[in-house]
């Protein structure tokens, strides 16, 4: 059985904690979509650039996986993630205040034998606890 673990290290060591967006494309495919809270991220290009705006708060960002579980196709993963708000981000300007917040990842992974890519992501985080430790 086909492990996904090496995907989804690489998305954090390489795209979350190293910036290189250059590999969105190699990981996921154009009709990625991102579930957290009430909102919904419906392409992998709205994906680039709500990352290009998070990275332009918390260029310093580091997330780490503390537990990983795969099932098929489908995958767990336990992370948290700190790091200083040095730029605006969501309508909260720069404040140079260090942050630590966790949260729960679900990745539905779906490859066919022509290798076309499909992933739904389902995000999960106390945002409160996120924007009271910048505020």
């Amino acid at each position: 059985m086909k492990s996904y673990h090496p995907t989804i290290q690489k998305l954090f060591d390489r795209v979350w904690n190293k910036q290189e967006l250059s590999l969105l494309g190699e990981l996921f495919s154009s009709n990625l979509k991102l579930h957290y809270g009430d909102a919904t991220v419906d392409s992998l290009e709205d994906f680039r650039e709500m990352l290009k705006a998070f990275f332009s708060g918390f260029p310093n960002i580091f997330h780490a996986i503390d537990d990983y579980i795969e099932n098929g196709n489908r995958i767990v993963t336990r992370w948290h993630g700190k790091g200083i708000q040095t730029g605006d981000y969501a309508e909260i300007p720069a404040g140079n205040k260090e942050f630590h917040y966790s949260g729960i990842t679900i990745f539905i992974l779906d490859i066919d034998k022509e290798n076309n890519r499909s992933m739904d992501l389902f995000g999960y985080y106390r945002a409160t606890v996120y924007t009271q430790k910048l505020n």
